[in-house]
């Protein structure tokens, strides 16, 4: 063994200790005595573990000269151009490497140099432009999914109605359906648009481009941007829904990004860019005089933005005209809210474009100001709850409700609506949600009395349920071919290009299975038949959330509202797996808690043979 080999030895015995500046010294003497690839490229590798990068590209850039087919010193090589900046000349070293082995490892260092020249450039790709394209598709996207909601029905079926008619629950799961298939497309797209991409480049950023710096004014614009994604998605979680995915540091502060938006705008230099942020800041923690204030300042020296000051004067000035009408003409009232609605957040011309003048601040101005439009909307809804138009109210509320999820307003009128309406679930629900904003004894005892009205209607139908009279005998072949025939017709497999159906059928073939269940077991049969809940036989009836001391389980509440109320109806069918936090404690959205993927799963895939179902079962009926 030559000597040069001798040290090269002790430099990688010292390397793998982490020893690296001894490695240094043991690579330095080798070279002396040689000049290799090898030695260079070692000796490049301990600089690296050192964050010595400009160290190590000049002995990547000899051992590159030295010899060009040493894969393992050209990975280093591109690996050094990319942490120096050096970002044309990182993609054709990958691209070399990867036309000379078609490696994971070289395929990974191409897309890495490919994607650091595109997120720090001036094109599409750049990691600022892609920010401001995705703050108007955001703005877009929550105005197409207000839009759904405005649009959705909202059945006035009362829980007594849908306990003693199945195909009045039917109808009403399926409008629920309906509603939230769209919206899980919205939630999805929330991703595609940048929620999860943009999150992703901002780390690749930090981790492998460090000589690069990401300017205040678009670190700020990026964490505000982060800030409405995050109340977006988790708007989404009223309809059982995933909501915003984060590690835990961030999920239990809800103004992270919001504060991290505060500080980095701080550090940015002055100009109107700068103040947009502020008034963005102002809306977002609903200081109207700072905003004003602000806004103020910024159409004096850049006009392309009294356009939304106008809009917001224009949403003022009518609300406080509605709130008049109010008192005296209740139609016209209702007209004018929506108009003060649609003067801060047109939600019918956004959900087709937004008009050339938005840019991308203004954008963010817009999604800041959404509990405004919030407001109205909410006033709209009291308005025609007063003129008997409760459907439409509960459209309004609901929108209400999306646009801000703190508006406890919003969730008592609705929960007040259906309360009336004998709909004491979703009466429940919606008290609930306003309890957990705002802690109120009086709404707290009308959740109790929810619940007492309730429990006679949670009951259902087993024999309806699987078309059969009461007198069936369940160990007979003609009970198992009409069991077999109502699985096959609600197998969520036969509904697969056909979402709405394949999501209700879901939430059929679930009571199917309960309701057989229930009657092929003598016990729980005669139970069921004595007027008892066979399946919750130790507590209280088929009801959850109601405590026998008098209290109230607000986590219960939630966790049955997207549980599948079977003949219920209510928000039936939802995904499980998610959960959100109520005092300090998770509280799971339907299914277990924790796990996220299997819920995220039964929602887009569903279906599926049961357990223990044999794979003959459906033979001659599908």
């Amino acid at each position: 063994m030559s000597k040069a080999e001798e040290l090269k030895q002790q430099g990688n015995k010292y390397f793998s200790q982490g020893d690296y500046q001894k490695a240094i010294q043991f690579f330095t003497d080798a070279i002396k005595i040689e000049k290799s690839a090898i030695y260079y490229s070692n000796r490049a590798s301990c600089y690296m573990k050192l964050n010595n990068y400009q160290s190590a590209l000049q002995d990547c850039q000899v051992a590159y000269q030295i010899d060009q087919n040493y894969q393992k010193g050209a990975q280093k090589y591109a690996e050094c151009l990319i942490k120096t900046n050096k970002f044309d000349q990182a993609v054709i070293i990958s691209e070399r490497l990867f036309n000379q082995e078609q490696t994971s490892k070289n395929r990974e260092l191409l897309n890495e140099a490919q994607r650091a020249m595109s997120l720090s450039g001036t094109g599409e790709d750049s990691f600022s432009n892609k920010c401001f394209a995705a703050a108007q598709n955001l703005l877009v996207l929550t105005a197409q999914a207000t839009k759904v909601i405005m649009d959705g029905k909202f059945p006035m079926i009362s829980s007594a109605e849908r306990c003693q008619d199945v195909k009045k629950a039917d109808q009403f799961e399926l409008d629920q359906c309906d509603m939230i298939e769209k919206l899980s497309n919205f939630r999805d797209n929330l991703n595609q648009i940048g929620m999860k991409t943009l999150q992703e480049d901002y780390q690749f950023i930090k981790e492998h481009l460090l000589n690069y710096r990401i300017e205040n004014d678009i670190s700020a614009f990026y964490y505000l941007l982060m800030h409405n994604f995050r109340i977006t998605a988790d708007a989404f979680t009223h309809y059982g829904l995933q909501g915003f995915q984060c590690d835990d540091e961030i999920s239990k502060n809800k103004s992270y990004f919001l504060d991290k938006s505060i500080s980095a705008n701080q550090n940015a230099k002055s100009g109107v860019k700068k103040q947009i942020l502020q008034s963005c800041v102002a809306l977002q923690k609903q200081d109207i005089n700072l905003a004003v204030e602000q806004l103020n300042k910024i159409i004096k020296i850049e006009q392309n933005y009294i356009h939304f000051v106008q809009q917001y004067q224009n949403h003022i000035q009518m609300k406080e005209q509605g709130t008049q009408e109010y008192k005296s003409d209740i139609q016209r009232a209702v007209h004018t809210f929506h108009n003060a609605t649609l003067s801060i957040f047109d939600f019918e011309q956004m959900s087709i474009a937004i008009p050339k003048d938005i840019d991308s601040y203004q954008a963010l101005l817009y999604l800041s100001a959404q509990y405004l439009a919030a407001q109205t909307l909410s006033n709209e809804g009291m308005a025609l709850s007063k003129l008997n138009q409760n459907e439409k109210a509960l459209s309004r509320l609901s929108c209400a409700t999306f646009l801000d999820q703190t508006y406890e307003k919003a969730h008592r009128r609705a929960g007040q609506i259906y309360y009336e309406a004998k709909m004491y679930l979703e009466a429940e629900r919606e008290y609930a949600f306003a309890v957990m904003l705002k802690q109120d004894q009086q709404i707290t005892d009308t959740i109790k009395e929810c619940q007492k009205l309730l429990k006679p209607h949670m009951r259902k139908d087993y024999y309806a349920i699987l078309e059969v009279d009461k007198n069936v005998d369940t160990t007979t072949d003609d009970y198992n071919r009409k069991y077999k025939r109502i699985c096959a017709k609600w197998h969520p497999d036969r509904y697969a290009r056909d979402p709405v159906m394949k999501r209700f059928a879901q939430i059929k073939f679930r009571q199917i299975q309960e309701a057989d269940d229930v009657l092929r077991d003598k016990n729980k049969r005669a139970v069921f038949d004595q007027g008892g809940d066979p399946v919750n036989q130790g507590g209280q009836g088929g009801f959850s959330g109601f405590s026998g001391m008098g209290g109230i389980d607000i986590s219960d509440i939630i966790g049955q509202m997207f549980g599948g109320m079977g003949g219920m109806g209510g928000m039936g069918g939802m995904p499980g797996g998610f959960s959100f936090s109520v005092n300090g404690q998770e509280v799971p959205f339907g299914g277990q808690q924790g796990n996220r993927r299997q819920g995220q799963q039964s929602r887009r895939q569903g279906g599926g043979m049961p357990p223990g179902f044999p794979s003959n079962f459906f033979e001659g009926f599908m």
